[in-house]
């Protein structure tokens, strides 16, 4: 079991970002990417069928509604660091991530960054990846905030899958299936809420579907100071997770608004003991429009082991209102 302590700098570069791409915006009313904030191959390819952790470990073990199969959590990996590199607007390690040195994307290097000319920020919310004899294969959905004009901005929204394949000895993306949905009018409904995005997380991790889970964290997960791998290495000795939320406190900043949210997490582990662990974890939301539509996200967190007995429900919100103190 990892417990750690993370707190992390406020994404302001967002912002910078923000406030640059609309100071080039298209004076167009409509400046779609010529390619989509996740891009699909024009001749998209047939698919087959895929620091550490804040919070107490939890098995990848049998989700509710499909089998799980052994996927190599690289795979998912890569599309971590794609994302990442789009929203730092490194467009040519972008590139390169695609299998065939950028070429399975179906376009040239130059195509493929003047595609994201009026994207200004992503974020991409992982289903559950499957494995087949060719790779993996990840469900995505996709939301991006996109330039409209030189003055206006939406939230567009994409839903598909990547395919993810081995080229070169490393992962790569090997093709993808996005379709635009109609541009997002309301906030994506897992992360509606500050405490709704925390419970989902947890009914994420107890139903093994670990890349939903750590998409939940800013940074395509990277808030987590984890990289995929090694998150889903921490939830190898806890069966399931039971989480009890305090009262939440508000705070903001630098365009943005913040929700301290105080738990107690009783974690059930594989030889059958239990363990308690009490802390804060920390919330983030975009106020200035349209990044709200995003939603929430987990931005930081401090959980630490309670070294007493897991006390009773009522026990647990005392400790919760005096910061983890009996």
């Amino acid at each position: 079991m990892r417990l750690f302590m993370l707190r992390f700098v406020a994404l302001a570069a967002i912002f910078v970002l923000f406030a640059a791409l609309a100071a080039c915006g298209s004076d167009s009313s409509s400046a779609t990417p010529t390619s989509s904030p996740s891009p699909s191959p024009t001749a998209t390819a047939t698919l087959p069928a895929a620091s550490s952790s804040a919070s107490p470990s939890a098995s990848a073990g049998t989700s509710a509604t499909a089998t799980p199969v052994a996927v190599d959590p690289a795979a998912v990996q890569v599309l971590v660091d794609y994302y990442e590199a789009i929203n730092s607007r490194t467009f040519d390690t972008a590139y390169r991530l695609w299998a065939d040195n950028g070429a399975a994307s179906n376009q040239t290097s130059r195509q493929f960054a003047e595609g994201f000319a009026q994207t200004v920020r992503s974020v991409i919310h992982f289903g559950q990846p499957t494995a087949f004899s060719a790779g993996v294969q990840v469900p995505a959905t996709v939301l991006a905030v996109v330039n409209t004009s030189a003055s206006t901005q939406a939230v567009q929204q994409f839903e598909g899958r990547y395919t993810v394949a081995q080229s070169g000895g490393a992962w790569r993306i090997a093709s993808a299936s996005l379709s635009r949905k109609p541009d997002l009018a309301e906030v994506y409904p897992a992360t509606a809420s500050d405490t709704g995005t925390l419970q989902a997380y947890y009914g994420a991790i107890n139903a093994g579907e670990l890349a939903r889970a750590y998409s939940y964290w800013e940074g395509s997960g990277t808030s987590s100071g984890q990289s995929f791998p090694d998150f889903v290495n921490g939830f190898g000795k806890t069966v399931s997770s039971t989480l009890t939320i305090g009262e939440p406190k508000a705070g903001g900043a630098a365009g943005s608004v913040y929700s301290d949210i105080p738990v107690f997490v009783v974690a059930k582990q594989a030889d059958g003991t239990q363990r308690g662990f009490c802390g804060t974890y920390t919330m983030r939301r975009a106020n200035v429009p349209p990044f709200p539509l995003l939603g929430w996200g987990l931005y930081s967190a401090s959980v630490t082991p309670y070294a007493g007995a897991i006390p009773s429900a009522a026990a647990m919100q005392t400790l919760l209102k005096n910061g983890c103190a009996s």
